[in-house]
């Protein structure tokens, strides 16, 4: 399955020359001026090193050790002693908090009426619906139907609709607002729940990779 956005884009990561790049000036380098690259080598003669004896090593070794101790006078440290304290215990509340999924928390009630939707927020939505919901799914013909995004996530969607005869395990793919309006994320969803009350429905879906060309 392949990375998308939110857009339903596929997500591309370095697969294109960086556009920042494009119209950046090269400088000439015949022009250009370095400074402190001249570095003068330094030599050394190893058979001096090797006719040093360790006699010689001892005092310079001792004359290293007296500067040291000219810059950097020895200085006693003192050792803290720590007093072992009990620390009060303190009891910490472990407290779980679940966020309930849409269908535990999404029902259908007064509030959610069809004519309290505002006409600019109805979304048209493809859908492929799913013929039988066993483990090898059959899909009837495509169809397209309108609908209310009560709310969504990354990994799930609650739409409010008039439409009838939605299955589950159905694809849906809201596509765009009914006034043209560009939607926000595109995704394809697996309706997994649906709840009736009199001739309204409550769609709940769960993201998917089975993707439709609709």
């Amino acid at each position: 399955m392949p990375l998308l956005n939110k857009d339903g884009k596929p997500y591309k990561l370095f697969s294109e020359p960086n556009p920042l790049v494009k119209d950046q000036v090269v400088l000439p380098k015949k022009q250009l001026e370095f400074h402190n690259f001249k570095w003068k080598s330094v030599l050394f003669d190893l058979e001096e090193f090797n006719n040093i004896s360790v006699e010689d090593i001892k005092e310079i070794n001792a004359e290293i050790e007296e500067q040291f101790e000219e810059i950097i006078p020895k200085t006693k440290i003192e050792e803290v002693k720590i007093e072992n304290k009990e620390i009060p215990k303190v009891e910490i509340e472990e407290k779980i908090v679940v966020e309930q999924h849409f269908e535990e928390r999404i029902e259908l009630t007064s509030e959610l009426n069809d004519n309290d939707i505002p006409k600019d927020q109805i979304v048209l939505i493809h859908c492929h619906p799913a013929i039988n919901s066993n483990e090898n799914v059959l899909y009837g013909k495509k169809h397209m139907f309108e609908g209310f995004i009560v709310d969504s996530s990354d990994i799930e969607i609650c739409i409010y609709t008039k439409q009838q005869n939605l299955t589950l395990k159905s694809i849906i793919f809201p596509s765009k607002y009914k006034n043209g309006q560009k939607l926000e994320m595109l995704r394809w969803w697996k309706i997994k729940n649906i709840k009736q009350q009199d001739d309204e429905y409550l769609i709940y879906a769960e993201i998917t990779n089975e993707q439709r060309s609709f």
